[in-house]
């Protein structure tokens, strides 16, 4: 079973292999990439081989629980249908059995931030930090991490959890993010809170320490859309964005 679910799953890799070929040649649908992919799949009946390559490989495990490198593949599988819960579960049965395994923890990272599954990201990353302290991925997931926490405080108005979150992450070992950058997010922070001193302060920062106040212009905009700050924040930073 597990054989006839790896020759299922070379076909698909052969399909999505073509499929990033011809995404680099049509950049205009505006589909996200997954969604793209699961259409594209779908298209040239692959879809119909992930799940035969899902239901023999689940028959594989029922015989061998120990095929760790079975449930990677079907943690894949299952995320291309869209499934990340299931996908999910597969790399944490893996992980269960393979403590060790640096990128099925850093990948359950992604996901379970990108569930909103908090703590459960918390917990991988705090795997790979000792398994990799220093490694870029790491560093780059940690941030990530950071970002992601620090906007849905802001947008749920848990500033000072913001705040909070924030300062820890600039005291770990992060990439160094630009003085420019981290100044804005501390003003968008602030503008939520309702501190219009503090935001102002932290926005002339940024604009000081900026090379380029065009680019700081354009991140204040992003941010003020993915923080939901005030209309009249969003105004403002919009307009000079375009302005600049």
């Amino acid at each position: 079973h597990a054989h006839i679910g790896e020759c299922y799953w070379l076909e698909v890799q052969q399909s999505i292999d073509d499929f990033h070929e011809e995404i680099e040649l049509d950049s205009s649908d505006d589909a996200s990439e997954p969604d793209q992919l699961r259409h594209w799949l779908d298209e040239n009946g692959q879809l119909g081989s992930i799940h035969t390559a899902i239901h023999h490989y689940g028959l594989a495990l029922q015989r061998y629980p120990n095929l760790v490198d079975i449930y990677s593949t079907r943690s894949q599988l299952r995320d291309i249908l869209g499934d990340r819960k299931q996908a999910c579960a597969d790399l944490e049965a893996l992980v269960q059995r393979s403590p060790d395994d640096y990128e099925a923890h850093r990948q359950l990272a992604i996901w379970h931030l990108e569930l909103h599954n908090f703590e459960a990201s918390e917990r991988a990353l705090a795997v790979i930090r000792r398994l990799k302290p220093r490694a870029a991925a790491t560093l780059e997931l940690g941030w990530l991490q950071c970002e992601t926490l620090v906007r849905e405080l802001v947008r749920s108005k848990q500033c000072e959890a913001a705040r909070q979150e924030l300062e820890k992450a600039t005291q770990n070992a992060l990439p160094k993010l630009p003085a420019c950058l981290l100044s804005a997010m501390r003003s968008a922070i602030e503008y939520q809170a309702g501190s219009s001193n503090a935001a102002e302060r932290y926005l002339s920062e940024s604009l000081a320490a900026s090379p380029h106040p065009a680019v700081l212009w354009a991140y204040m905009a992003r941010l003020s859309a993915d923080y939901k700050l005030p209309a009249a924040q969003r105004k403002e930073f919009n307009t000079n964005s375009r302005l600049h």
